[in-house]
């Protein structure tokens, strides 16, 4: 058995030996030396030996290592090593970790935590050896559009962020905090309180992980610009018109020829940002689709398009470097401009992003050949689907972590969006998430094999023997005709072109997704589905029905855009939608507060 340990993430170094080491009830932790946080490193050990023995062991400190006692678990600090470097020998006798910092035995414990899962009783001797090879490894999870968590299911999300050793955490915000002074941007919504956020941060702080402000600064301000007192900022002028999941992903910029929107913004940003203990702020100011095209268009007589957004955002920039912050920025917008970017502080780390199969490195490798600080961001591909693109994830981010080691970046940042509703359960993001450790971490591993990646980790996340899970669920997500995006774009355009009659635009929408449809057979994709449904309760566990409902949620789309492609009415399928929607209610206010859920519950009954 000891043979075959896998671990997440794929270390550096392992050898296994013959030898058993038998822990023992009677054994002590013991942490020679001195650190400040080492009651917290003592308690994640002792974490380990109750989960994965089933035995409380007693924690303790030494000012020499030489005082411990056969059966005994030494923790000790070695500055040799990098803060995030660790050790771990097993002899017969003892355990010895070794680790660099306070991360260094955080990830120390969560390696023998797995080693532990795949043994029973002994622990094989063994040494291993690891570091990262990336030195910063973050997530970014919508909190806005579609889906506010549960706080103590987003602890549980951190702590899955930690075991899989991220050490940054972004959570994106547009409407969704309490702004003491504009009550009715959040008042109707789900949302967090100052009260919350000063918890996360402390939480993930404690987990070895830098929990990193977000807010929405300059496009995507769809609830913001549509409240009476600030519409004069939104570019595009007033918006009156009835909700839309389309609208609110495409339009809503800030106005720059109205000074006193920016100040609105910095008056945000320094309410939110107070919170954090973090001395990086993401102001994003990504996809800014109206910019000039309404009340600012006049500033274009004078300059370019990216000269009016590049001096929008270095004022932000200014603002946060005056709060001692480093400012991190979206790319889309002035990435392929490294002069232009080059114009704003010199610490701004660009967010490089890309979410496709194919894509290029040309941004990366211009900001890299001018020394611009970037993260690479790649996604796990979950947005607008009910089971994430599992295969499209692992190509993305073993590309874009590909291009991240090629030009040694700062770091990555795996995105994990909402879009229109956030109706993918955040547990169909583990693989991806898992994904974007392992190869950020270990650089040899962005060639790593996509099956055998896939049954590691359903053993370790998923406690699946028949290593199967993860494949399911790639299969399953496999099994759209069009996806729940394709679906709300394809109902807006029906709905908008109606109104104004064009309804050879919306033919041209309809054309767009026939393809899709017409490269499946519904009926085919229903036996698969149906057959993979029946595999998911021996392989998924607790979250068997999770990915069931995602799965019937699949057969609905598909057979309704089959329906509106066709011409076809579906009303015949809402009476079992009606009756999938209401499972689906029940699983995701388990996960989530309301949020967007009536929303897209009007979406399946139009």
């Amino acid at each position: 058995m000891a043979s075959l340990i896998k671990l997440l993430p794929i270390p550096k170094e392992l050898n296994i030996c013959e030898g058993i080491f038998s822990p023992n009830a009677g054994a002590y932790i013991i942490f020679a030396g001195q650190n400040d946080r080492r009651l917290l490193i003592l308690n994640r050990f002792r974490e380990c030996f109750e989960r994965g023995r089933g035995i409380k062991l007693t924690i303790s400190c030494t000012e020499d290592a030489r005082n411990i006692k056969d059966g005994d678990i030494l923790l000790e600090e070695d500055l040799n090593l990098n803060g995030e470097e660790f050790r771990i020998y097993i002899n017969e006798k003892n355990i010895k970790i070794n680790a660099g910092g306070f991360r260094g035995f955080l990830y120390a414990a969560s390696a023998l935590e797995q080693i532990m899962a795949q043994t029973e009783g002994g622990i094989p001797t063994l040494t291993l050896r690891d570091h990262p090879d990336m030195k910063h490894r973050a997530y970014y999870l919508d909190q806005t559009r579609g889906r506010v968590m549960h706080m103590q299911n987003l602890k549980r999300f951190v702590d899955k962020l930690a075991f899989y050793r991220y050490n940054e955490f972004q959570i994106y915000i547009e409407h969704t905090y309490a702004f003491r002074d504009i009550k009715e941007l959040w008042e109707d919504e789900s949302y967090f309180t100052p009260d919350d956020i000063l918890e996360l941060d402390a939480y993930c702080a404690d987990r070895g992980i830098e929990l990193i402000p977000s807010l929405s600064c300059f496009g995507h301000l769809y609830k913001l610009l549509r409240l009476k007192r600030f519409e004069k900022f939104c570019e595009m002028g007033q918006d009156e018109s009835e909700f839309s999941f389309y609208d609110r992903m495409g339009h809503h910029t800030m106005a720059v020829i109205e000074p006193e929107g920016i100040e609105l913004i910095k008056s945000m940003l320094a309410e939110y940002m107070a919170l954090f203990r973090s001395d990086k702020v993401n102001i994003c100011c990504d996809e800014t689709f109206d910019l000039c095209e309404g009340k600012s268009k006049s500033l274009l007589e004078n300059k370019t398009k990216k000269e009016v957004y590049i001096a929008y955002v270095k004022e932000l920039c200014d603002f946060v470097k005056a709060s001692g912050r480093t400012p991190m920025i979206w790319g889309d917008v002035v990435a392929e401009d490294t002069e232009l970017f080059s114009l704003l502080p010199s610490d701004t780390v660009c967010l490089s992003w890309g979410y496709g199969t194919d894509e290029k490195d040309t941004c990366i490798k211009s900001l890299a050949e001018r020394g611009i600080h970037q993260y690479v961001c790649p996604g796990v591909c979950g947005w607008n689907h009910f089971i994430n693109r599992i295969a499209d994830s692992f190509v993305n981010i073993r590309t874009m972590c590909g291009f991240g080691h090629s030009y040694a970046t700062d770091g990555i940042m795996v995105t994990d969006w909402g879009d229109y509703g956030h109706v993918n359960h955040p547990v169909f993001s583990i693989p991806g998430m898992i994904f974007a450790a392992v190869m950020s971490w270990n650089k040899a591993e962005t060639d790593a094999d996509f099956a055998e990646l896939k049954e590691r980790i359903s053993l370790i996340e998923y406690r699946d023997g028949s290593m199967k899970a993860v494949d399911l669920l790639d299969a399953a997500s496999d099994c759209e005709a069009g996806d729940w995006g394709d679906f709300v774009r394809l109902l807006d355009r029906r709905e908008k072109c109606g109104k104004i009659g064009d309804f050879a635009e919306y033919e041209r929408w309809l054309d767009g997704v026939r393809y899709k449809v017409n490269l499946k057979d519904i009926n085919e994709t229903d036996r698969k589905l149906n057959d993979i449904i029946s595999q998911f309760p021996a392989c998924l566990g607790e979250n068997a029905h999770i990915a069931v409902n995602a799965a019937e949620g699949i057969k609905l789309i598909n057979h309704a855009i089959a329906a509106l492609c066709l011409g076809r009415s579906y009303d015949e399928l809402k009476t079992e939608t009606e009756a999938w929607f209401a499972r689906y209610r029940e699983i995701f206010l388990q996960n989530s507060k309301e949020s967007d859920l009536e929303k897209v519950h009007a979406v399946l009954k139009k």
